[in-house]
């Protein structure tokens, strides 16, 4: 580390040394040993240190921990070779800060070809290495699976990438140009997207998702970061979206949803479900002051079809009782399977007069007394075995239960619709029966 070597001949090394201490770059000298033995005035205005630590390897302290070993490799190569060399690593400055430097290393012969040692000059080319890295980042990013698109400070579409037209089906030339309206789904109105730009020219961005069309005229959803992009002076130069397709994500959310609150069978809403009209159907009846009731169904002669004909017939029966429940009520009512062959309707907003309420839910239960009473026919078609057709009588026990928006407590009321249920079953079936009403 602190062998020095000088085997330049006096004269030519003086006037090269007084040369290079006037040149603003970094400049040095090494030995036929490879240690350097000089460097320059720019150098140590660089560093920000002295001849007698820079000697020898002590400038390689200054060199990026993550390069030196790279560093050291390539200079031992070309020198063992006596090659020319361009090098590029990082060397901390006086400041602290680590700064890329060109290092261009060149062999000295003396007139009789023996081999002397090196002289070297360095530049800062920091600056054009964050360039070169914003460049790959830009590079990169913009043919990422995302969608990218940029616009003028007017809206209209200047660039794209790949993902863009991947997701949208439109090349680039078919929307330079053009604004992002081409692909509106029509989903959105006027106001959703004056608060989306309101929020752009407030905060800077927007992140949201939008339905959009694209060229094949497919609905789509994207999530997607508008972002605006301003100059040194905080005008707005260009708008960047960034978006990803997650239409599949959405449908599956919908299927996990459906799955989680829908009867697989029927369709119908499950329990849980039920439990959230229920709280909905109270809020609404709380602001009408209108009274609700609650239903409790059983068919009343279900397990005999189902133990001679098996299940699946028994599935057929209980798909087409839902349909017909849900042809019995009003849109606004609920109808969910219960359990079984077990089935609740609740009816909001009835009357504000408890008479005329549990007038309307009797209607309403007789209507669908009726409607399940008339035959069903079940097709049964199975792979592998002859199809058959079952004809099915179905009736069913209802109970009643007419309640004001206080009266909260589910668990209670069905409770009590359940005992009126099997009030009706017990006088024989194909009844309806209020809760407290004497048989």
């Amino acid at each position: 580390m602190n062998n020095k070597s000088n085997n330049f001949p006096p004269s030519g090394r003086i006037e090269f040394c007084d040369v290079a201490d006037n040149s603003p770059a970094l400049i040095w000298m090494a030995g036929k040993d490879g240690l350097c033995n000089w460097f320059n005035r720019g150098w140590f205005e660089f560093t920000g240190r002295t001849m007698e630590q820079e000697i020898g390897n002590g400038w390689s302290e200054g060199v990026h921990p993550q390069d030196f070993q790279r560093c050291v490799d390539q200079y031992l190569k070309h020198f063992n070779a006596r090659d020319e060399f361009l090098l590029e690593y990082r060397l901390r400055r006086s400041d602290g800060q680590y700064r890329w430097i060109l290092d261009s290393g060149t062999p000295v012969f003396d007139p009789t070809g023996l081999f002397l040692g090196y002289n070297g000059v360095c530049f800062d080319i920091n600056e054009r290495k964050e360039t070169e890295n914003e460049t790959r980042i830009s590079a990169i990013a913009f043919n990422t699976q995302a969608g990218i698109s940029i616009t003028d400070a007017n809206k209209y579409i200047i660039r794209v990438n790949p993902a863009f037209t991947a997701i949208t089906g439109y090349s680039e030339d078919e929307v330079l140009g053009r604004t992002h309206t081409m692909l509106s789904s029509g989903i959105h109105k006027k106001e959703f997207y004056e608060a989306m730009w309101a929020s752009i020219s407030r905060l800077g961005f927007w992140e949201g998702e939008i339905w959009n069309r694209r060229k094949s005229g497919a609905l789509y959803v994207e999530k997607i970061t508008i972002t605006a992009i301003k100059d040194g002076a905080g005008e707005v130069t260009n708008y960047l979206s960034n978006f990803i397709d997650i239409t599949q994500q959405k449908d599956l959310e919908d299927q996990v949803h459906h799955l989680a609150f829908y009867d697989a069978l029927t369709n119908l809403p499950n329990r849980s479900l039920l439990n959230d009209r229920f709280t909905q159907g109270i809020a609404m009846c709380k602001r009408s002051r209108c009274y609700s009731a609650l239903m409790f169904l059983d068919l009343d002669n279900f397990k005999p079809l189902n133990d001679l004909h098996g299940h699946m017939v028994g599935d057929l029966l209980l798909t087409q009782v839902a349909d017909r429940l849900k042809k019995c009520v009003r849109e606004m009512d609920t109808v969910a399977r219960f359990g079984g062959d077990e089935f609740i309707v609740l009816l909001s907003e009835l009357s504000p007069d408890k008479s005329d309420s549990m007038a309307q839910a009797k209607a309403i239960a007789e209507k669908i007394r009726s409607s399940l009473e008339k035959p069903h026919l079940l097709n049964m078609h199975t792979e592998g075995a002859p199809s058959f057709k079952v004809d099915h009588c179905c009736t069913v026990s209802i109970g009643v239960l007419v309640y004001f928006h206080n009266e909260v407590d589910q668990q209670v009321l069905l409770k009590h619709v359940d005992a009126a249920m099997y009030e009706a079953k017990n006088t024989g079936g194909n009844q309806m029966r209020f809760y407290g009403e004497k048989s």
